[in-house]
């Protein structure tokens, strides 16, 4: 997932919110668990905030699969500048619902 950081995304100290990255990095959680065809939905996401990013700059947020098991799922998510900075890390496990359709 990608998003290019606005000025309306900052927080009072003028850097990117932290829910802004949480989101971005929510989204590649919710792709790589969901990727299995198996509908998962989240019990637990932690983000550990690492360094700031600004206005302007380019997010880059990847999740990798560190478990996959019948009923839940491991997942490790980064994200970075588009010049290699790492801005936060998360971890995250969701409950898979093998068997249930889709909505």
């Amino acid at each position: 997932m990608r998003l290019r950081v606005t000025p309306w995304m900052a927080n009072v100290h003028g850097i990117t919110h932290g829910g802004v990255v949480f989101a971005l990095a929510d989204a590649a959680f919710a792709a790589a668990a969901n990727a299995h065809g198996i509908p998962a939905v989240a019990l637990a996401m932690s983000v550990q905030f690492l360094a700031p990013s600004r206005a302007g700059d380019v997010l880059v947020a990847e999740a990798r699969e560190t478990r996959l098991g019948r009923r839940a799922a491991f997942y490790a998510m980064t994200v970075k500048t588009t010049t290699g900075a790492t801005i936060a890390t998360c971890q995250g496990v969701v409950h898979r619902r093998p068997g249930e359709g889709w909505p």
